[in-house]
């Protein structure tokens, strides 16, 4: 009997002091959270002004807290040190740890979730593809008093594990002398900075040092290695090639999907793309596909098929975004003369063609070789027709040109400028030797 009532007073016991337990941290947990929504503004403020990973100024109209870690804020601006707005903010929220919160030890890693909307941010990487106005090496410790609680912001270990959800917000970005302006963008991102990036971005009409009409990139990015390594699945819809300034003045849109690999900031890009229309001087693709590898500036085209005439088209050929400079290597099998110079004109035409850039739209390069089947002229039979080709600067020159025909063959050459035609000699060959 005496065994039976101390169980029951110790069991009694020990359920006051779960009770008790509990009470202590539902009152410790209200009291972080009372004071939390009470001092919400005024730790902002305070945190903004002496923390030192943000390099600029940082403000916020009006922000409030509720009862499960959740801050909500309006009008948040950041000017960074050069007096520019790096990031302006109507409207968002960020969830603190709970845990945190009860212990009043509030820090970079206490952030959950950030949650931006409409907002417009300007980023600009350096040589490292670091942000330039995010300081993350180590820092000293700067803590904030207030009410009796401390904020310690660990400024020399403050790692990120965070959920980052962006709706209909606007970006920039810059990096040496490329320029990018993303639109619509969307995105939800799960970041550790001890471990990996996962998640999607998916932007509308994007502009700058290429443009096009969307963006959508998924993924991951390792940051357990010593430099990051990056896996992503890229989608580009409706390139404008004209924006790359190759002076060409392509303006039919291509898209192109790649996988990205390797690190920042040279990584590796490899996939493939297609246009349904490609207009060049004196050519129009249709269906046109291939692959394509990026790196170092430098996009490599390889396997290009298109058709064009009715013909044929295998192309390759490098693009460098920096310099602006280009190859093409074009062979063409098949092509239709009645499609490429008129009705009058009936035969099938192959071609071997080049065009270079070098950066300046007036110095566009083109030359290369054609040769005909056998075919009717207005009326007139031919064996065949050749002749290179050299186009520049407005000038388009037809050398050795050779016509044969059942009874004679003539050489001759002709250029095209400014609208005005010339002839050169005429020599006529029969049976191999040159008549008078």
């Amino acid at each position: 009997m005496f065994e039976k009532m101390w169980m029951k007073i110790s069991t009694n016991y020990y359920i006051k002091i779960v009770l008790v337990m509990i009470f202590l941290l539902i009152t410790i947990f209200s009291g972080s959270m009372y004071w939390i929504r009470k001092n919400i503004g005024t730790v902002f403020n305070e945190v903004a002004a002496r923390q030192m990973v943000i390099k600029g100024q940082l403000s916020v109209r009006d922000i409030t807290a509720d009862w499960d870690g959740c801050v909500f804020f309006e009008h948040l601006v950041w000017i960074d040190k050069t007096g520019k707005t790096a990031a302006m903010i109507p409207y968002g929220s960020f969830k603190i740890s709970v845990w945190d919160i009860m212990t009043r030890n509030i820090t970079p890693e206490s952030i959950k979730l950030i949650d931006l909307r409409g907002a417009k941010l300007a980023i600009t990487f350096n040589e490292r593809m670091a942000i330039e106005s995010i300081d993350r090496r180590k820092q000293p410790k700067e803590t904030i008093k207030k009410d009796s609680a401390v904020v310690d912001l660990k400024l020399d270990k403050y790692d990120i594990n965070a959920r980052l959800v962006m709706v209909d917000c606007t970006l920039e970005a810059f990096f040496e002398n490329r320029h990018f302006l993303l639109y619509d963008v969307n995105s939800e991102l799960d970041i550790n900075t001890k471990r990996s990036i996962i998640g999607y971005f998916k932007s509308g009409f994007f502009g700058g040092t290429i443009s096009a009409d969307g963006l959508e990139i998924s993924g991951d990015i390792d940051f357990t290695k010593p430099i990051h390594e990056y896996n992503l699945d890229l989608f580009f819809n409706e390139v404008n090639p004209s924006t790359l300034g190759a002076g060409i003045g392509v303006y039919e849109p291509v898209s192109a999907w790649a996988k990205m690999t390797g690190s920042l900031p040279n990584p590796t890009i490899k996939g493939s793309l297609s246009m349904k229309d490609l207009v060049l001087p004196g050519l129009h693709f249709v269906d046109l596909k291939g692959n394509f590898a990026y790196e170092n500036g430098l996009i490599n085209a390889t396997g290009v098929t298109a058709k064009a005439f009715d013909g044929n088209i295998w192309a390759s050929g490098y693009f460098n975004i920096d310099k602006k400079t280009y190859l093409v290597d074009i062979v063409g099998k098949y092509l239709k003369g009645q499609l490429a110079a008129g009705k009058d004109l009936v035969c099938l035409v192959d071609l071997n063609a080049k065009m270079q850039g070098f950066g300046d739209p007036k110095s566009v390069l083109t030359t290369g070789s054609f040769k005909s089947s056998e075919g009717i002229y207005k009326g007139i039979f031919f064996k065949m027709i050749s002749a290179d080709v050299h186009n520049q600067y407005g000038l388009l020159e037809f050398n050795n040109v050779i016509i044969k025909t059942p009874l004679v063959s003539l050489t001759t050459s002709l250029s095209l400028e400014k609208g005005k035609v010339h002839i050169g000699k005429i020599d006529t060959y029969k049976n191999g030797r040159k008549r008078k």
